[in-house]
């Protein structure tokens, strides 16, 4: 599937099956406004820029209309649907790559706040780019052990890195990784492997972009030596072991309380401020246990990430409507928004789940969940 559709289109839908909406009364007081500005250019105005407009229900989704942003760089589309009931979600094109707003709501009457699209020109430079935020999680498998890596890279200068060839962005596997299996939000046309790293071509907004990957270890004797290379310049990186009784040790890292998800204990080691180049060597010795999977793993990963702080900012400002007002209500919903991801990702795996469903539903419930993050950060106490 195409990466660009996934994580535009596909990002805003909030459904198991796509059918057309219900027709709607329409009301012509209420309106979705807004401007498209360049970021890379001190926020000014971009004219003849495309954007298009969705409506979501909880039944459905689709395009509704489409326009050419005004020399002013403004827009407006008009004559909006009678109903709280529905969401609404922009796109813009510019220059190939497509920017999208997380889903928004307004009150029964009123219309929402007018909305800021920024764009950015693109770059082939990576030298600014880092990862603010990277995860491995361990678990037994059996024979061995099974690894998940999840990375959010962002550019540290208001442009679009758009790679240019297959091999540009690369992730160094640890010697010893099989299995390899790359998030299919990616796009099978972006990605590669060539035994020793993962090649991405893909492209990094200044706001973000999630990476995930996974591979499996072996050892006859239950010891790993785990060695792995710093790709970017890296703000924190995390370890989260799901082997209580595993014995780590490392030079690399520093220990900090266990992480307690669903009943499962996750050891959790932390490093911060590494430079690309660095090494981060992992000794773990695990006791052998013959049979033991690791059944819970994909309804445990989501969870566990978001109770670890990896909390993946949303590519667009949101623009709060009717929602949850308090922080209890905000923490509510984040563990209810973090349940159905984790369920997601097992009916996925179990084959519950069509591929083209599953890409539209994850994109969509993380924009959600990233928008209750951001409320609840904007809320902490000073």
């Amino acid at each position: 599937m195409n990466y660009r559709l996934q994580t535009t289109v596909l990002g805003m839908l909030i459904l198991l099956t796509i059918h057309p909406l219900l027709p709607a009364e329409e009301n012509p007081d209420r309106q979705i406004s807004g401007m498209v500005v360049n970021g890379t250019f001190d926020n000014e105005p971009v004219a003849q820029a495309e954007v298009t407009l969705f409506i979501i229900s909880e039944e459905a989704a689709e395009s509704s209309d489409s326009m050419f942003t005004d020399d002013q760089g403004t827009f407006a589309f008009q004559r909006l649907p009678e109903g709280s009931v529905f969401s609404w979600g922009l796109t813009v094109a510019y220059q190939g790559i497509t920017y999208y707003s997380g889903p928004f709501k307004a009150d029964d009457e009123g219309s929402p706040s007018p909305v800021v699209l920024p764009v950015y020109e693109k770059s082939t430079d990576s030298s600014k780019l880092t990862i603010s935020s990277h995860h491995l999680i361990i678990e037994r498998e059996e024979g061995g052990l099974h690894v998940q890596e999840m990375l959010f890279l962002k550019n540290e200068v208001p442009y679009t890195y758009v790679p240019e060839d297959v091999s540009a962005l690369e992730f160094l596997l640890p010697s010893g990784a099989h299995r390899i299996s790359i998030a299919d939000w990616l796009g099978k046309e972006n990605v590669g492997v060539n035994g020793e790293a993962i090649l991405l071509s893909i492209p990094i907004r200044p706001e973000g972009q999630e990476v995930s990957f996974s591979y499996d270890l072996t050892a006859d004797d239950g010891l790993y030596a785990l060695q792995r290379a710093i790709d970017l310049q890296t703000k924190q990186f995390d370890l989260f072991l799901g082997i209580a009784e595993a014995g780590v040790s490392s030079d690399s890292l520093e220990r900090n309380e266990p992480t307690n998800i669903r009943g499962v204990e996750y050891q959790h080691f932390t490093a911060r401020d590494l430079a690309q180049g660095d090494s981060v060597t992992i000794d773990i010795e695990v006791p052998l246990a013959a049979g033991e999977t690791p059944g819970q793993r994909f309804l445990i990963i989501a969870a566990l990430l978001i109770a670890a702080g990896a909390l993946f900012f949303p590519f667009l400002k949101k623009h709060s409507g009717t929602g949850p007002e308090t922080r209890e209500d905000l923490a509510s919903e984040k563990g209810k928004m973090v349940e159905e991801i984790a369920q997601l990702d097992y009916d996925f795996k179990h084959g519950n789940i069509k591929e083209d469903e599953y890409n539209s539903l994850r994109e969509s419930k993380k924009e959600q969940l990233l928008n209750v993050v951001r409320q609840l950060e904007s809320r902490n106490p000073a």
